[in-house]
């Protein structure tokens, strides 16, 4: 097993695509590659149709998947203006994955997805991985992910939503030669191919963790039989003048995704936003349906706590090979140097290859649960089993 990446940002198509083969052979040689993953900037949509194929005659390439995105991640950079494609390739046993597309239709008995994986609800969760890249205007990767959950509880999937379009129709998605404008392209790694997740959500954890006792759909009324608003007053002046700040510019608040653990950490909870107070019911009013009994903890983001997170999450992985889909929200909207994510991959893993993009949405497992995020690096590592 062997990996590669590379990133072009030449304007013309034909440049960029003799760039990205010199350079991928230049790393590889002659060794016959399994599997590509490309990531394509909408300055190259008079090429859209014919990249893909280009693709896999010069790289002599058995299986393609990919999208277009407005920001490009590869090798050591992140181009979030301006022409890029950045491409991913690996030397695989054949067995070691499956690619695959897939829409979902609704029915009067409920969701049906055509292009399911082959086989996949025969496979144990421990043994598999999912990519997964989604046209945000044509698919909602929720019901998705909750069939997955119900079939293969427990299985990894990581990916994002394409972000070159901004209507339906716009966006690219690549799957061997053929390109579509809806639906979801994935690759399902399995077999000798070692798979696992990083998920940054980018907070750090304000006050104490709190158990919610009432509840109206998305509506927090109160936190351990006091107000929810009240609560979160207690907690905000209880905090440093710097925290205070920090989370006045953005509240959060996270959830627990599984409750049957002694105590709670980081990489524990599913953050969403505090998307405004209801002060006649003294509530907190989130992004996201919660139940009482539960348990919560507020969060605050920023770019010292996304980049502390991220950081602290990296510690002491290893890997051959990375995938990386940033929100559009981060890069130098978030941080004051470019290339932030990457580089903190790189110093984590070593200059392994590593592609990826900005995304629409991002999705990827908290607590063995996979969840569409915002303002979340979620990373796939590579490597083989022993």
């Amino acid at each position: 097993m062997q990996f590669a990446s590379a990133i072009s940002t030449a304007e013309d198509a034909g440049q960029a695509l003799e760039e990205l083969t010199e350079k991928v052979n230049r790393e590889l040689g002659d060794i016959a590659l399994s599997l590509a993953i490309i990531f394509v900037s909408p300055h190259h949509e008079s090429c859209f149709a014919e990249i893909g194929v280009r693709i896999r005659e010069l790289c002599g390439v058995d299986h393609l998947i990919g999208c277009t995105a407005r920001g490009i991640i590869g090798a050591s950079q992140e181009i979030e203006e301006g022409p890029a494609i950045s491409i991913w390739v690996a030397a695989l046993p054949p067995e070691s994955f499956t690619v695959f597309s897939t829409e979902y239709q609704s029915t009067p008995d409920g969701v049906t997805f055509s292009g399911w994986p082959v086989g996949l609800d025969e496979m144990s969760a421990d043994e598999h991985g999912i990519v997964l890249f989604a046209d945000p205007f044509s698919f909602d990767p929720h019901p998705f992910l909750e069939r997955l959950q119900e079939d293969v509880p427990g299985l990894g999937v990581v990916g994002g939503l394409a972000s070159g379009g901004q209507t339906r129709g716009e966006n690219v998605l690549y799957l061997d030669d053929d390109v579509f404008h809806e639906g979801a392209v994935g690759v399902c790694f399995c077999g000798s191919l070692k798979v696992s997740s990083v998920v940054s959500q980018g907070c750090k954890p304000i006050g104490d963790c709190l158990v919610v006792t009432e509840t109206d759909q998305n509506v927090i009324l109160k936190l351990g039989g006091k107000s929810a608003l009240a609560r979160l007053q207690d907690v905000f002046s209880d905090l440093d003048s710097h925290d205070q700040e920090i989370f006045q510019k953005g509240p959060h608040l996270g959830r627990v995704v599984n409750e049957y653990q002694e105590s709670f950490g980081r990489g524990d909870f599913l953050v969403r936003n505090i998307i405004g107070v209801d002060p006649k019911r003294r509530a907190i009013v989130i992004g996201d349906f919660v139940r009482p009994g539960q348990t919560i903890q507020f969060h605050a983001r920023d770019a010292e706590s996304a980049d502390e997170d991220l950081r602290a999450l990296m510690q002491g992985h290893k890997a051959s090979s990375a995938l990386l889909f940033a929100c559009n929200g981060r890069g130098q909207h978030m941080f004051d140097e470019p290339n932030h994510d990457i580089s903190v991959l790189q110093q984590a893993l070593g200059t392994v290859p590593i592609a990826g993009f900005f995304a629409s949405g991002e999705i990827g497992p908290v607590g063995n649960k996979n969840f569409l995020h915002g303002f979340t690096a979620t990373i796939l590592l590579f490597d083989r089993i022993p």
